[in-house]
């Protein structure tokens, strides 16, 4: 168990250590005078995003972190753009950064799951939220309010041709961005053109990699009448398999979803000698088996400059026996006569058992859509034989440490 701790205090704060590092992306800040300041500005998550920016005008520049209200937008290019925006009700206002989505007759923003549209001299929140109706028969039942069309209509009640697009409409980013671009479209008379600031990314995206590794497992064997274990340490194997790697973007760009699966074959042979003060028992097994493994994890990818992306992961694995061959000859000798006894066992070795992955590797990036990669990893498994005799039950353990090539190509 010593063995599995250690990597995975290692993981977690080399993890810790790596998230806190900045992702500075092309960018500029609009000051409270109107001034624009171009640099780069640090990327993170929306949680992180609304509620500071943290600015330089130069990559080698200073830092500067600004809170809402002290700069009036920030924007990155070809991205996201945040601006100042006061909520809160008579009782308690505070300054926030909002994701300005559309800019135009009417402007619609988003902060933390909420939607706020803002039109003459307006700034409403559009809510949905739940409520309990009760019939004629008394029964309740909960339904959604809807409250916001009942907001749209009004804003938009000069324009008869987009009503019925508002009853149809979802409280969602892209159900929004398209009545209110099409409302300005409408009723706009100047020839201004409507602003749509939201990034255009995949909901999800998809690269799959073919991977050929190397694997040095260690078993250790225990049964809880002997006085010890027998350690068996088993010659390298290959192993090959598919990973995926999932990105959903509407998380933070630096966190992907890993799926996977990959066979290989493995066996040992060892001899383990239990001794007792008018006995010894020799042990001596011979296993073989193919095992498909699983996995489901998360990977963190260091944002660097150029084509080299250190990363690390970890995740959790079932590994399932495809076929095996257990043989286990067990030696009762007598240490004060010549008796000697000779049984073979029906203990199976090899079972299907979960376990726990960490991996550190560099990506190579080749393109947009190909990229190679190389990990070192360790993998940590346990289970157990039972027996109808509990000290006749053996306990295994197994440590595997191997390395893999892989080539992403991108799907979707």
């Amino acid at each position: 168990m010593r063995k599995l701790i250690l990597p995975g205090l290692l993981l977690i704060l080399l993890t810790s250590n790596l998230i806190a590092q900045k992702n500075f992306k092309p960018g500029y800040i609009i000051t409270p005078v109107g001034d624009t300041v171009y640099g780069y500005i640090d990327y993170r998550s929306d949680n992180l995003n609304f509620s500071r920016c943290v600015f330089k005008e130069t990559e080698q520049g200073e830092e500067t972190k600004y809170l809402p209200g002290e700069v009036r937008s920030y924007y990155f290019i070809g991205g996201k753009f945040y601006t100042t925006k006061t909520i809160g009700d008579s009782t308690y206002q505070e300054n926030v950064f909002m994701e300005y989505l559309v800019n135009g007759i009417s402007d619609i923003f988003y902060h933390n799951g909420n939607f706020y549209i803002e039109k003459d001299d307006n700034f409403v929140k559009l809510t949905n939220e739940d409520i309990e109706i009760i019939n004629e028969e008394g029964e309740k039942r909960i339904t959604k309010s809807n409250r916001y069309k009942g907001i749209l209509k009004y804003l938009y009640g000069d324009c008869e041709e987009i009503q019925d697009d508002i009853e149809k409409s979802k409280l969602a980013h892209k159900s929004l961005i398209q009545i209110s671009s099409k409302y300005h479209n409408l009723m706009c008379t100047t020839g201004e053109d409507c602003v749509i600031y939201e990034k255009k990314v995949k909901f999800l995206s998809l690269d799959v990699a073919p991977i050929y590794g190397i694997l040095k497992p260690e078993y250790s064997i225990k049964r809880y009448i002997w006085s010890d274990h027998m350690d068996l340490d088993e010659d390298y194997q290959i192993l090959y398999g598919l990973f995926l790697d999932l990105d959903p973007n509407f998380l933070n760009d630096n966190f992907r979803v890993i799926i996977s699966s990959n066979i290989f074959e493995t066996g040992l042979k060892g001899e383990f000698t239990d001794k007792f003060p008018t006995s010894e028992y020799i042990y001596e097994a011979d296993y073989s088996a193919k095992y498909l493994k699983v996995g489901l994890g998360i990977k963190y990818i260091y944002p660097t400059k150029g084509r080299i992306k250190p990363y690390l992961s970890m995740s959790g694995d079932l590994n399932t026996v495809l076929n095996s061959n257990n043989w286990l000859r067990i030696t009762h000798r007598s240490l004060l006569n010549d008796y000697e006894s000779v049984s073979y066992s029906n203990y199976t070795m090899f079972k299907d058992f979960y376990g726990i992955t960490t991996n550190i590797g560099l990506e190579y990036l080749i393109n947009k859509n190909h990229k190679l990669f190389l990990n070192f990893g360790y993998s940590y498994g346990a289970y157990e034989e039972k027996k109808e005799y509990e000290d006749e039950t053996m306990k295994f353990t197994i440590n595997s440490f191997y390395t893999n090539l892989g080539y992403y190509f991108n799907l979707f």
